[in-house]
C-alpha cells in the first residue's frame, strides 16, 4: 500500500508526517496521526500529500536483506528476478541496521505467534 508524506502543518501534526494506511471495508484510510483521509480525498489536494516512494537500489549498489535464515545478508542489485521480489515484499534495505528492524520484529512476532499456540 502506498504511504503519503504530508507537505503542510494540519491542526495536530505537523509537516513532514508519513502516513499510516488502514483498510474500513475495502475503503483506504490515512491517518496523519489522528486526522483520518479516505484515499479517494487524495486526489483533490495534490499540494498537501507526497506519495513516499521507498528506497530502491540502482543497479551496482549495495543492499541488505533478510534471508530466511533470519540473517542479514548483503548483496549488490543486479535486477534478478529474486531481488525484485524481495523488493515487492519490502526487504530491501540501504543498510544493515535497517534490515536487523525488520528480522527483530518477525522474530518477536514469531514469539507472541507461537505463545498464543501454545495456550490453545
Amino acid at each position: 500500500m502506498k504511504k503519503y508524506r504530508l507537505l503542510r502543518d494540519l491542526p495536530g501534526v505537523k509537516a513532514g508526517a508519513v502516513s499510516k494506511v488502514r483498510n474500513f471495508d475495502d475503503r483506504i484510510v490515512y491517518f496523519f496521526g489522528e486526522m483520518a483521509i479516505p484515499e479517494s480525498e487524495l486526489d483533490f489536494h495534490p499540494d498537501w500529500f507526497e506519495e513516499v516512494k521507498p528506497w530502491r537500489p540502482k543497479k551496482g549498489e549495495i543492499f541488505y536483506f533478510v534471508s530466511s535464515l533470519l540473517e542479514i545478508e548483503c548483496a549488490t542489485w543486479a535486477g534478478h528476478n529474486w531481488e525484485e521480489y524481495l523488493f515487492l515484499v519490502g526487504n530491501i534495505f540501504p543498510s544493515k541496521e535497517k534490515a536487523m528492524v525488520l528480522r527483530d520484529r518477525f522474530m518477536e512476532a514469531a514469539k507472541v505467534y507461537n505463545a498464543e499456540l501454545d495456550g490453545v
